[in-house]
């Protein structure tokens, strides 16, 4: 059985006071704070409507709001418009055909508020975001007063 030695947790003690008068305990807490602060503002994401998309190029964003129409394209893409129905609406989110085995029914979101989330780009004017993997999309609930 090992022998108890207090000397050993002083020491321990004395080299934790001394670190702590040097400063180093304190920068380290420093670190660890901003690191943490830092993986929140990695994780956030933003919430906005279709309307205020636009304003939101080449950032990553959630738009939410509900899927007023969806079109299929003759080349297969779908596009769900929101913030109104071709050619008023505010922002489509979009869904090329090469990857469309990887939502499944995706008519099931016409008319139901859901959340978007990926990288705002510039469609010929118009923001969009381009839909590859199906949890970008999901159902919410949306308050329609």
């Amino acid at each position: 059985m090992a022998k108890f030695q207090p000397e050993f947790y002083l020491i321990n003690f004395t080299n934790f006071a001394h670190y702590l008068n040097e400063g180093i305990m304190s920068r380290l807490n420093l670190l660890i704070i901003v690191l943490s602060f830092s993986s929140i503002a990695l994780f956030s994401q933003t919430k906005i409507s279709p309307d205020s998309a636009g304003s939101f190029i080449n950032k990553k964003v959630t738009v939410i709001g509900i899927v007023d129409e969806i079109h299929i394209t003759n080349t297969g893409n779908y596009l769900l418009n929101m913030g109104g129905k071709y050619p008023d609406n505010t922002f489509t989110a979009v869904i090329f055909a090469a990857d469309t085995s990887n939502f499944g029914n995706i008519k099931i979101y016409e008319g139901k508020g859901v959340e978007i989330t990926g990288v705002v780009k510039d469609y010929k004017g118009s923001p969009e975001i381009v839909l590859k993997k199906k949890n970008q999309i999901k159902f919410a609930e949306i308050d329609t007063d």
